[in-house]
């Protein structure tokens, strides 16, 4: 019996023993790992190009003794805002406005859970796949052949900026990052640069095929029956993927869906994001929208009025009311010069007649040789005319030059205050529930109608309403004298501004990248040119024959030179009339 006791104190004895070697083993690993996971953090936050603004987190999948004393030795190196942050505490992130600029996410085990883990992360407000991030994987590996799976669904989960950190036998660290538009991996040491470490692979995407959801969204986006896409978007696009070295396939939605179809595409993970621009007035929760380079309007296109006459007789440039004027001017003028020089420089030749001519000459802008040899009197009585005559010439012949280039005008809808003072029906594609007008009437008065609906009915110039159509005007604003006739034109002043945005897939590591791109090409003022490329027209109608000028416009010329030629016979006939006379009284 002693013998057993004896033999059971030794081997429970050795049991303690090695027990308390493997934990001191454990343990001495453990610290081993946190020294080589601080240094590690103490590299990345001296080379990484941030501020001491930014801000770190640090997740972890347990909250283990060990996990909350690496936490405690990391956030001790760290120089700017840190967090940390357990599975246990992850529902109370929601409201708080935090962006971290550097994630370190701590991984309990291997694969089993990494899925729950992920889905935390990507719904916590401080996180972005667009960060830099570290997942660190808190225990040895002996076979790592499990890595390649991990790298590929961090990929499917739209991870590019990231690394993998783990440790083999004897708490050696290994580093490895993934290239998923390349397919290899590299393996890194903790001492590797920075821009290697997290390179920006969005730079070269070495022909990856972007699915773009692509619609007709008329006028602005249209397909030739040929298959060949054109519009604004459509042009950018190519642009921007040509720039990243990568392609792209059009996925389209079912017919008629536009939005909601390239929305339920992007969801269902058919196509990575939706190019066409899209006026945001809803939000989708489900999605990401990128930035907006400018503020687009929304204009009212209005069927173009008919043509009416500048004038019909020539003499009708001024009114009525001018024409008397000067008639009575003319005749106060020549009355006044007539008392002038007979009464007082006695000159009886100076006939009513001649004086008329003379005034006549002045109103023609006829140089006259003799004005400087007349009297004082007689000049201050013809320099206001000729000052007067100057401005009614100008303003007579510039009104003359604009109505010979222009005979007609559109005289119809000018502006918004009218549309609602007509109340005129406006067609739109857009809902307006959410949106209040500036002008109330207006928002009573929109129908809403499906895109190939409008479109339907801009075609068959459907003149019954104004139709409400965003991301498009025409080269320059509506003029009143328009010598191209087209079926529409638009009202200079938008009835809304807003933000065309393109629709992503949430947490798309595309989207920050394409909105560089758009900045970029807009600084170079490649942005315009492809505006100006993709330049459209609605409906335009017949081209209009040239204009000719008719004799009923030109009447009131050959009235004035049929009057002169009356005066002149007058004239004549008078002078051949009183020439006898004096023949025959000598």
């Amino acid at each position: 019996m002693l013998l057993v006791i004896t033999l059971c104190f030794f081997i429970f004895s050795d049991v303690s023993s090695t027990v308390k070697n493997i934990e001191v083993d454990v343990g001495m690993r453990h610290k081993i790992m946190r020294k080589e996971l601080t240094e590690y953090f103490e590299y990345i936050r001296n080379n990484i190009n941030i501020h001491k603004s930014a801000h770190f987190c640090i997740y972890f999948q347990d909250n283990t003794t060990e996990a909350r004393d690496t936490a405690t030795a990391i956030m001790k190196t760290l120089y700017c805002p840190g967090m940390s942050i357990t599975n246990y505490a992850i529902w109370n992130m929601k409201r708080i406005e935090f962006r971290a600029s550097v994630m370190f996410v701590f991984i309990k085990d291997r694969i089993s859970g990494f899925n729950h883990i992920l889905g935390e992360i990507l719904r916590m407000r401080i996180y972005n796949v667009r960060i830099y991030t570290c997942f660190v994987i808190c225990e040895e590996i002996i076979d790592d052949t499990f890595i390649d799976q991990l790298l590929l669904h961090l990929w499917e989960q739209n991870f590019i900026r990231y690394v993998i950190v783990y440790f083999r036998k004897n708490a050696e660290m290994e580093i490895i990052s993934y290239d998923p538009f390349r397919g290899n991996k590299k393996v890194f040491n903790k001492k590797t640069a920075i821009n290697k470490l997290f390179p920006d692979l969005l730079n070269d995407l070495n022909g990856y095929k972007f699915r773009v959801s692509m619609f007709e969204d008329w006028p602005t986006m249209k397909r030739n029956p040929n298959g060949k896409w054109n519009g604004f978007d459509y042009d950018m696009l190519r642009v921007i993927v040509r720039t990243l070295n990568a392609s792209f396939i059009v996925v389209e939605p079912p017919q008629a869906t536009a939005f909601f179809g390239a929305h339920n595409d992007i969801v269902e993970n058919r196509s990575d994001f939706c190019f066409v621009r899209y006026f945001q007035m809803n939000n989708f929760g489900d999605v990401e929208f990128s930035f907006s380079t400018q503020l687009d309007p929304i204009h009212v296109f209005v069927p173009t009025p008919p043509m009416v006459m500048q004038y019909s007789y020539m003499y009708l440039i001024f009114d009525r009311e001018v024409w008397c004027a000067i008639a009575f001017t003319a005749f106060v003028v020549m009355l006044l010069l007539k008392i002038v020089t007979t009464y007082y420089y006695n000159l009886p030749n100076c006939t009513f007649f001649y004086i008329a001519l003379e005034i006549w000459a002045i109103a023609l802008s006829v140089s006259r040789k003799n004005l400087v040899r007349m009297k004082g009197a007689i000049k201050f009585v013809i320099l206001p005319w000729i000052v007067v005559s100057l401005i009614l010439s100008t303003a007579f012949q510039s009104i003359l030059r604009n109505n010979l280039q222009f005979p007609k005008y559109q005289h119809g809808l000018e502006c918004l205050s009218d549309l609602a003072d007509h109340d005129v029906t406006i067609y739109s594609a857009i809902n307006f529930t959410n949106i209040t007008l500036d002008t109330p009437k207006l928002s009573d008065n929109i129908v809403i109608k499906t895109n190939e609906q409008i479109k339907a009915m801009c075609e068959a110039s459907d003149y019954s309403g104004a139709y409400l159509i965003p991301f498009f005007s025409f080269r320059s604003p509506s003029k009143k004298h328009n010598r191209k006739e087209t079926s529409y034109r638009m009202i200079a002043e938008p009835i809304l501004t807003g933000h065309g945005v393109y629709m992503f897939k949430k947490n798309s590591p595309f989207l920050d990248k394409f909105n560089d791109m758009i900045w970029k090409l807009k600084e170079n003022g490649i942005y315009s040119k492809i505006q100006e490329s993709s330049f459209t027209t609605i409906s335009n109608s017949d081209k209009c024959n040239p204009e000719k000028m008719s004799l009923f416009q030109l009447q009131g010329v050959f009235l004035a030179l049929m009057v002169g030629f009356l005066i002149a016979l007058i004239a004549f006939l008078r002078e051949v009339v009183s020439l006898n006379i004096r023949k025959l009284m000598k």
